[in-house]
């Protein structure tokens, strides 16, 4: 075993054993080999090792910087450490291991097992983080997992400051933000509004329309073209653009400058029972 972890192989035999590790907690890090999302899994049998659904997240692991030698440990199994919000790894990402009280408390008070915290962010991508093991690797595709496959157009998103980003690996996200006025580029939503009143964006399926050919440049979300959206405002007037300019049932002309302030009236339909549809095609 590497010098960085002496102790990391006694720790694994005692924790097979049942020694525990002296209630000593061990922090290291590992790439990750295999993970428990269904019944199918890369590794034969990992779906009963890992405890069938309740290792539901479990992966197999390796620590890095170990000899790729019979020294490697093998078929190492670590559990999500929380279990109210998952973020589960795809192949070859890096992640935090520590050992912690196991479900053997009852028969051993020393008993523990692993558990893996979050994704190393090498690239700080938000779509991911796999790094290959330069020691075995032979170039070609990293192997991501058996449906993940990566996409060269998912940007990370830009913050505002004190935003709190949740965002996922395809251009999906949730953004807690505000009004601010003293950056450029300015953000969409804070042409109007006071500074500092709140905004919740929910995005689905990230715009790739006018965005920079570098992977590594974020983006705000784009309103108009994103795939879809919420705007949960507070002051804010959000640049929207109508799917349709034809208001004429309801006695309106849209020009190229849309007020997004104007006041829509009821429609006005002759006779009354004229469809809207058919209101807005009158010549």
């Amino acid at each position: 075993m590497s010098s960085l972890y002496p102790s990391l192989q006694q720790s694994i035999s005692n924790i097979s054993s049942g020694k525990g590790n002296g209630g000593k907690s061990l922090f290291f890090f590992a790439r990750v080999n295999d993970i428990v999302l269904s019944t199918e899994t890369k590794t034969t049998n990992f779906f009963k090792e890992a405890g069938g659904w309740a290792g539901l997240g479990s992966i197999k692991f390796t620590p890095i910087n170990s000899k790729p030698d019979s020294d490697k440990p093998a078929n190492l199994i670590a559990k999500p450490l929380f279990n109210n919000i998952s973020k589960y790894p795809i192949l070859n990402e890096l992640v935090l291991i520590l050992n912690a009280p196991s479900y053997g408390l009852n028969e051993d008070p020393q008993a523990k097992t692993f558990y893996y915290l979050t994704t190393v962010g090498i690239w700080n991508s938000v779509h991911h983080n796999a790094f290959p093991d330069i020691q075995t690797y032979r170039g070609g595709e990293l192997n991501f997992g058996s449906t993940f496959t990566e996409k060269e157009d998912i940007r990370n998103l830009l913050p505002e400051e004190g935003d709190v980003l949740l965002e996922g690996r395809w251009g999906n996200s949730i953004r807690f933000s505000s009004t601010t006025k003293q950056k450029q580029p300015n953000n969409p939503w804070s042409s109007q509004g006071d500074i500092g009143m709140p905004i919740t964006i929910i995005r689905n399926n990230q715009s790739n329309v006018d965005i920079n050919s570098d992977p590594w440049v974020p983006v705000y979300e784009d309103p108009n073209n994103d795939g879809s959206s919420i705007y949960l405002c507070a002051g804010q007037d959000i640049p929207l653009n109508l799917a349709s300019k034809n208001l004429t049932s309801f006695g309106v002309t849209v020009g190229a400058a849309f007020n997004s302030a104007l006041q829509i009236p009821d429609p006005f339909l002759k006779p009354e029972d004229q469809s809207p549809k058919d209101a807005d095609n009158l010549k």
